[in-house]
């Protein structure tokens, strides 16, 4: 399993057990507001019509984001492909993780762990999604 890091961030595939850190982040009024104007999202069903992610936790383009100091979780990144050269950063974010720049610590973690990390030369402005 690759595993992305940074001095302040470890980014790792997202898997299951990380489902309620995602159902959380979906029932923070404050954090869905940019998204659905603060409606809470009901964990058991993903509407097939929402302009936005809801992992739970088997996308393959989803990525667990927390803290490397303490393992304590951030939010998650999606790196989206496009094209094979571009892709689309997305993430959500905890509202205490709310401005301390981990969207610009998301996007440049090296490998670690013995696997490259997704060969994209450039991605496309990041999106809340």
């Amino acid at each position: 399993m690759a595993i992305l890091q940074t001095q302040h961030l470890t980014l790792s595939p997202c898997c299951p057990s990380d489902r309620a850190d995602f159902i959380a982040l979906e029932l923070d009024p404050d954090v869905m507001r940019f998204l659905n104007g603060g409606q809470a999202v009901d964990p058991e069903t993903i509407d097939p019509d929402a302009t936005f992610l809801q992992p739970r936790g088997t996308e393959p383009h989803v990525w667990t984001g927390r803290r490397t100091s303490d393992r304590a979780f951030v939010g998650w990144f999606c790196l989206w492909p496009e094209s094979e050269t571009l892709a689309e950063l997305g993430y959500r974010l905890r509202r205490s993780a709310w401005g301390q720049a981990w969207p610009r610590k998301g996007q440049q973690p090296s490998p670690t762990g013995g696997s490259k990390a997704p060969a994209m030369t450039r991605s496309s402005r990041p999106r809340w999604r």
